[in-house]
This record gives C-alpha cells, structure tokens and sequence, in this order.
C-alpha cells in the first residue's frame, strides 16, 4: 500500500468514524452519548495519524499532540459505555486525571521555537532528547491506557460470566472477536513505540479503521450480542446472589401490570438494569424471576411486548408506515424488529398488516 493510499485509507477511517459517532448522537435510536464520544476520539486518532504520516505536522506543526488529551479520554469513555450497559454508569473522577496532565506534552512541544520544531521532525522517533522521550511516553501511555482498560473490561466480563466459553457461543462471538482485534491492533503499536519501530506504528495505525469498520459491520448484523452478553452475566450473578424469599408472583403481576400500563417496553434503550431500576428491585432478583420463573429471557421478555404493541399499531392506524411503527414499538433498526415480528407471529409486519386488511 503506498503512502497517498495509506493516508486515504486513515483519513477516510477517522472520518468514518467521527460521522458514525455524530449520528449515535443525533438520531433517536442512540442516546449512549460515551460510545457516541468513544467513536469521535478514535476518529480524531486516525486523523491525526494522517496529520503526521502524510508530513503535513512536519510543514505546519500549529496542530501537532494536540489529539493527545482527547484520545487519553478513549480508555475512560469505553469502561463508562461498559458500565451503562452492565452496571452503574458512574466513573470516578481519577480516571480523567492522565487526560488532563497530556496536555503537558503538546504545551511542553509548543513552546520550542520554529527552528527546534523542525529539528525535532528531522531527528525522528529515535532521538533521545528530553523532548523527543515525552513526546515518545505520551504516545506510549495512550496504547497503554487503552490495553489497561480492555484488559480490566474482559477480566470483569471474565469474572462476571466464569465461563470462556460462553464468549464464545455463537451469539456473543461478535463481541469476543472485535475485542481481540482491537487489543491486539493497540498492541502492535505499543510494541512499535518501545523498540521503536515505525513500521509497527503505522500497522497498528493502519489496522484501527479496519476494527472500526468490523465493529460497524457486526453491530449491525448481531444487534443483540451485547443483549446476550449482559444476560449471560446476570445468569451467573443470580447463580451467586442471596434471592431471599421472593413472591415470584407477585413480583410477575406487578411486572406485567407496569409493562402494559406504562409501556416501558417503548424506550428503546431498555436494558435488565434500568427495568430492574423501574421495579424499584435488584438485576439479580428480576433476572431470576424472567430466567427462572417466567422461563424467558429479558430480551424475549420485552420483544413479546413490543410486538403485541406494535400488532395494535397495525391495526389501527393502516397510514402509519411499518418502520415508524417499529420505533414507536421499542425497537431500534428495521432487522431487530422483523426478526422479533417473525419469531413472535410467523409473520412479517407487511403480511401481518395485509391479512388484518381483508
């Protein structure tokens, strides 16, 4: 691959990816505003690698490090994203404190005169001047705090599931795979800083818009192997929990009762957690009432009552379209919603809608 293509190819990833996070946030079907941030800041990463392999930092050095204290930010956004999804959604205020002290390394760069900006360029990785090993040790820590925090994430995955085979089953492969591509791309290049090896740096580079258009590609084709994994997590934290002496029926009744009053089932983002939430009762004792007692799983659970949801909307509004029915429902993309239409009625929305017609 030579180099216009290299720089095409890492310029079209960032941008890819800024646009991807961009729409996580404005659309309605994403409110989880740290995956939104976490896909921005590996967007400006890339670009910012363009920035320097195209020699355009070289020639107009203004923006150069300044990506640092952003992409020092990825590691954070990613264990807040995890622990929306699978536990509290709260970080400590310590885990923002290393993007705050980079920024020292492009102010510390910036106040090199014209001539010693250039010098630095010239000498290259290799060079061992103080400058030059700040410069290194940041770019350094960015691989790192990104392997520290996959590397916290799978443990707690890990040891939430107690099993590896379970990240492997055919529903959470998706997830299993895209971690591993991702903790080894970000390990090349750590490797390539610390020999140093250029080569290794641009690969790792290089590899990061291909884990982005992966991660794109399986998210929509297994929307709910994150779904899969929080289940499987919460079947093994119910194994561990002291359920007590619950009234498994009438924790069932009150169940049913809010669903079809209150359609909770309509928010799109529901997850085992914020229900749990809404009962005012723990992950582990409602988890044990759908796994155990109602035989269901969460997501089979709220699909069966978004899809009586969305029957009536067929029925009664025949103008409506069949996607706007589909949101209005809970669902969040065309596929989940025919794939639960059809395992729920044998039917697709459309010959649902037409047979009702006649």
């Amino acid at each position: 691959m030579n180099d216009a293509l290299q720089i095409h190819w890492l310029s079209s990833g960032g941008i890819f990816s800024c646009i991807w996070g961009l729409q996580i946030i404005v659309s309605r079907a994403g409110r989880d505003r740290a995956l939104a941030a976490a896909l921005v800041v590996a967007g400006i990463w890339l670009l910012s690698g363009a920035y320097v392999f195209s020699g355009a930092a070289a020639r107009w050095p203004l923006l150069f490090l300044w990506h640092l204290p952003i992409v020092y930010t990825g590691g954070p956004l990613m264990l807040l994203h995890y622990r929306r999804l699978f536990g509290p959604a709260r970080l400590s205020r310590y885990h923002w404190i290393l993007p705050v002290l980079a920024i020292a390394v492009p102010v510390v760069f910036h106040m090199l005169s014209d001539a010693e900006q250039r010098e630095f360029f010239e000498r290259g990785i290799q060079a061992d001047d103080f400058v030059h090993l700040l410069v290194a040790a940041g770019n350094v820590g960015t691989k790192l705090s990104f392997l520290v925090y996959l590397l916290y994430i799978g443990w707690h995955v890990y040891r939430s599931t107690g099993n590896h085979r379970a990240l492997l089953a055919s529903g959470l492969f998706p997830v299993f795979f895209v971690y591993v591509l991702l903790f080894v791309d970000l390990l090349i290049g750590l490797v390539g800083f610390l020999i140093p090896s250029f080569l290794m740096i641009r690969i790792s580079a290089l590899l990061l818009p291909v884990n982005l258009f992966v991660f794109f590609v399986l998210s929509g084709r297994y929307p709910n192997a994150v779904q899969g994994l929080q289940e499987e997590m919460e079947r093994r934290r119910r194994r561990r929990a002291k359920l007590g002496d619950l009234d498994l029926n009438a924790m069932a009744l009150e169940l049913d009762e809010r669903m079809r009053e209150e359609k909770i089932y309509a928010d799109e983002d529901l997850t085992l957690a914020s229900l749990a939430r809404e009962l005012a009762t723990t992950v582990d004792r409602l988890s044990y009432l759908l796994n155990v007692h109602m035989q269901q799983s969460f997501s089979d659970y709220v699909n069966r009552w978004r899809v009586q949801e969305a029957c009536r909307l067929l029925e009664d509004e025949p103008e409506r379209t069949i996607l706007s029915i589909g949101f209005a429902a809970g669902f969040n993309s065309r596929s989940s919603f025919h794939r639960a239409f059809l395992k729920e009625t044998g039917l697709t929305p459309k010959e649902y809608r037409r047979r009702k017609s006649l």
